[in-house]
């Protein structure tokens, strides 16, 4: 065996507890991703479990590993069960004596490895607790050995004062409490004597004598590596070490090193049902109940608990373990009382073993955590930012319920003040015949207050929500240290509102570190760079904007036509998305020609381009596709594509349910549906079947929107499709979120016009009109809105088209609306382009009249504007609904039949009549711009949502998370 300069360290996590094996494997994964070499020692039955996690970290730098070795556990040798590696394997009355008698055994196997078997000398031990023959292993390599308890610092702080000035001893009975002063006031520790770890547990119990012998390692190990992290725990870390004068090492939380989400594909049918039922809930809704993996309660307690969870109003997701030993009436009790398939629409779920504890605390649907206040299962839960209920079993948990309730504020106390008797702490046979502690209505008022929405328990939410963004913080930046990030092509859709918020996306990807190729075409490269350079100095070095010729002649569309919106003619429809086709074969040998490090790790892929699957399927990387439609249309569009209804539909303009979003009910037109699901449109069928491939073949979905904003529809999308699907917006701040939001009034002269008229104006009192890039009227339509718009609010007016107006159009607006941008005017009309973002931010903009594009729609929620909605076309109408009926953030003009453009209809819309007439535009901006109650409502509820959208993009936000979300998948 050789010594290498990489240091190697050898992981032995105590055997006998999954809580103890798994952030141990957290730990060395951690290890490898800083450069360190890693071998898990464990046993046959336990491997899997650590191997399993190894396989799904982050990729290590080059040269690290994590080896999961398994040496035989010799439980038959001591008197037990074959296949008895862990104490929760332990068959009712065995002598817990035996596994640690096995455990020395188990050491002596592990040095007879180190020693004289393993490929390469350790550099360091990490040693679980209890396995205390490691020291002496670790003195005869010569090496450092380091202790790792899974107890946070603040409890292995109160221990090191127990057993220095052992208070306990002191008292007169086992439920006298005592104050353990660990950290200074105003906080304190009150425990009684039978809340105490196992380490003062007499030496009568079954696990005493092994655990006594515990403290002699402690003192003799060389530090502590503590599963924590220092901001935290007030100062327990450095307390620690100063008591005992050790090194203290706080590397977690350690379920941050993979992401919370799961493989759909490789979910567990119970993992599944959790996740499927969490989708289908409201946002915070949700208790989660579990007691870890060896958690059981008495059958008397656990009936007391199941009525407080069944008669509670909340959704309850609980985990019950132990429940094929229940006896026959419990188990009826919960048949009767609980649902164990997932039924979408129960209040109690219940599933009988393991749960995908991270995930399902990551699950926006969470809103608290009962919990038996285990190290790990705390971490996991500040981790997610979820508050507590507090109902400690044994062990250490009753000074982590001390740390979560009184001293950090995240959680609740239950009362329990009696721990549950386990295989360690029990003295006799009892424990199924004992009596509740516990009665349903004390655990009733923990729930009420643990899902309180007053100010108490909006403070605890604040705290945990804190708490995550420190937890989340501390790991970036040690992650972003250590692993190479991976370099993602994006490729938009060429039409100007699919091209801007993908490229703003890229950007965003580029603040978090990633470095980013955006192809495009000439015509376009001047708007992407422009994009790219709004986002700030540090985003736009990572981003690579490379041009591609656009095949426009070959594929017989004029010269320089590489933009839909530039298409002249609906007969040339098909001719784009044939140049566009040859466009992906010149993107696809570009991308084959780039090698490491600018080798694409992931392509992110506008909604048409569908032959980036198969490029990104060459290059070995995963592809996801971004629509440019927000979440709740994408999930309309996958109930339209599945159930079918609008071909049941005996006209055009019969109504039909969309159910996609319980309690809102939704009924559309077909007429109104996006283009896939018209009788005809100029798209050919060849090209909408591609797209719907393509959609079925990608990776995930980006869709540009926040998780608070559509009411759980991402979830319900990702459940529908069974692909993952990221929020990641609102994209559009993307420029103001790293500090380079581009001033845009000393830009071109229409934006400095828009701005100085809008700088006269009263603060709310500007109606802004804007129907998008691509929303031109028909001359007589246009001609009843101009006169709903001269009106007794000031109006900023953008017109598209306005060349090919008319001449007696083209003269009424030049009699009655002012282009000059004379300060005191009441309408300015815009012809061309206008700084949206800039004027939606204004604070004169009182209501937006929008055509309910779903990128103008987000702008306008990321400004706190309410809307006066117009749909033309595509999933327009269906975001119409979402902004006035769910999100109640708007006002119908009462529309009902789609604009016509080149994408939807041949007819010459230049002769069409008005559908929407002057009086009933003028209705709809009385009540878009009132002052009354209604109005004063949709502007709170806007206000509401601009904090939040704000929030998102923020560090340790939803739409932050699910970007490193991305960056964590394309690791993979």
């Amino acid at each position: 065996m050789e010594r290498d300069t990489k240091p190697h360290f050898v992981l032995i996590p105590f055997t006998g507890s999954i809580s103890h094996v798994i952030p141990m494997t957290d730990l060395g994964c951690l290890l490898a991703s800083h450069g360190a070499e890693v071998t898990i020692i464990t046993t046959p039955v336990n491997a899997p479990i650590s191997q399993s996690r190894v396989d799904r970290a982050p990729a290590a730098p080059h040269g690290a590993a994590v080896t999961v070795t398994a040496i035989p556990f010799p439980a038959a040798d001591a008197g037990l069960p074959e296949g008895c590696e862990r104490m929760d394997l332990l068959p009712p009355q065995a002598d817990v004596s035996l596994f640690f008698v096995a455990n020395r055994g188990f050491g002596e196997a592990v040095a007879r490895y180190c020693l004289h078997g393993a490929p390469r000398l350790p550099s360091c031990v990490i040693s679980g607790t209890c396995q205390t023959w490691t020291l002496g292993l670790a003195r005869e390599l010569g090496v450092p050995c380091y202790v790792f308890h899974g107890f946070g610092a603040f409890a292995l702080l109160c221990i090191e004062h127990l057993f220095t000035h052992r208070p306990h001893e002191a008292v007169a009975s086992p439920d006298e409490p005592f104050d353990v002063p660990a950290l200074p006031p105003p906080f304190g520790c009150r425990l009684t004597r039978r809340q105490l770890p196992p380490h003062f547990m007499p030496p009568t119990s079954a696990g005493g004598k092994a655990l006594q012998g515990m403290r002699e390692f402690d003192v003799a190990a060389d530090g502590l590596v503590v599963n924590t992290f220092e901001e935290l725990e007030r100062g327990s870390t450095a307390r620690l070490a100063e008591a005992t004068g050790k090194k203290v090492i706080a590397v977690g939380s350690v379920s941050l090193c993979r992401a919370p989400s799961l493989d759909p594909q490789s979910m567990s049918s119970d993992a599944s049902r959790c996740m499927s039922w969490l989708d289908t809930k409201q946002a915070k809704s949700v208790v989660y109940v579990s007691f870890g993996s060896v958690g059981c309660l008495p059958q008397a307690q656990l009936m007391q608990l199941g009525m407080a969870l069944v008669s509670c109003p909340a959704p309850v997701l609980w985990i019950v373990k132990g429940a094929d030993a229940l006896p026959d009436d419990v188990k009826k009790w919960l048949r009767e009382n609980t649902d164990a398939e997932g039924v979408a629409g129960s209040k109690c779920l219940v599933v009988r073993g393991w749960a995908p504890q991270v995930a399902i605390l990551a699950h926006p649907a969470i809103g608290g955590f009962m919990t038996h206040c285990g190290w790990g299962s705390t971490l996991e839960a500040v981790a997610a930012g979820v508050p507590m209920a507090t109902w400690p079993f044994f062990a250490e948990q009753f000074i982590n319920e001390q740390l979560i309730v009184d001293v950090l504020g995240i959680g609740v106390s239950v009362g329990v003040t009696k721990p549950i008797e386990t295989v360690l702490t029990a003295t006799n046979a009892g424990g199924s015949e004992a009596e509740a502690e516990v009665g349903i209505e004390k655990v009733k008022k923990a729930l009420e207050r643990l899902m309180d929405q007053g100010p108490n328990g909006e403070e605890r939410r604040k705290k945990a929500q804190e708490l995550k963004l420190k937890a989340k913080g501390i790991y970036r930046e040690m992650v972003d240290t250590q692993c190479p990030k991976p370099h993602f092509v994006v490729i938009p859709w060429p039409a100007t509102s699919h091209m801007i918020p993908i490229v703003d996306i890229g950007c965003l990807l580029a603040a978090q570190g990633a470095p980013v190729t955006i192809i495009t075409t000439p015509k376009s490269s001047q708007l992407v760079q422009g994009r790219v350079d709004r986002a700030g100095q540090e985003g736009s070095a990572r981003i690579t904007v490379t041009e591609l010729p656009f095949p426009a002649v070959e594929a017989g569309l004029p010269d320089g036509c590489e933009k839909l919106d530039h298409v002249p003619s609906v007969d040339l429809v098909p001719n784009f998305f044939d140049a566009t086709t040859l466009f992906g074969e010149a993107v696809a040998q570009h991308c084959r020609l780039l090698t490491a490090p600018r080798r694409p790790s992931c392509v992110v892929a506008g909604m048409c381009n569908t032959w980036a699957h198969g490029v990104a399927r060459e290059l070995g990387a995963p592809c996801f596709i971004f629509h440019g439609f927000c979440a709740f249309a994408l999930l309309c569009c996958e109930y339209l594509n599945t159930h079918k209804p609008h071909e049941e539909a005996a006209s055009l303009d019969e109504l039909f349910d969309v159910p996609v979003l319980p309690p809102f009910e939704f009924k559309f037109a077909r007429r109104q549906l996006p283009l896939q699901f018209l009788p005809s449109c100029s798209i050919p069928e060849d090209r909408l079947r591609e797209l719907r491939e393509f959609e079925m073949a990608v990776d995930g979905i980006v869709v540009n929107s926040f998780e608070e904003l559509e009411h759980d529809s991402a979830a319900r999308l990702a459940a529908t499709t069974g692909k993952t699907v990221l929020a990641v917006g609102p994209v559009s701040l993307c420029g103001a979120q790293q500090g380079g939001h581009v001033d845009l009034r000393v830009g071109s002269d229409d934006a400095r016009r828009c701005m100085a008229w809008l700088d006269a104006k009263k603060s709310k009192s500007v109606l802004y009109v804007s129907f998008g890039s691509a929303g031109r009227m028909p001359p007589a339509q246009l001609m009843q809105l101009g006169l709903a718009l001269v009106s007794p609010w000031p109006v900023l007016w953008v017109i598209k088209g306005a060349d090919s107006l008319p001449d007696d159009v083209n003269e009424w607006l030049q009699n009655n609306t002012d282009a000059e941008g004379i300060l005191d005017s009441q309408c300015l009309t815009v012809r061309g382009w206008a700084p949206q973002v800039a004027i939606l931010e204004h604070p004169a903009v009182g209501g937006f009249l929008t055509h309910c594009g779903w990128g103008s729609t987000l702008e306008s929620v990321a400004a706190g504007v309410p809307m006066a909605t117009w749909p033309f076309y595509a999933e327009q109408f269906l975001n119409e609904k979402l902004i006035v009926d769910v999100l109640g953030i708007g006002v119908s003009v009462g529309v009902t039949k789609p604009t016509d453009s080149v994408l939807n209809s041949g007819n010459d819309s230049g002769k069409a009549k008005a559908d929407v007439g002057m009086e009933m535009v003028k209705q709809a901006l009385d009540k878009l711009m009132d002052g009354g109650v209604d109005g004063e409502a949709r502007r709170a509820k806007a206000e509401e949502l601009k904090a939040k959208a704000k929030a998102a993009l923020e560090h340790g936000g939803s739409s932050y998370l699910n970007l490193e979300k991305l960056i964590q998948f394309a690791v993979r």
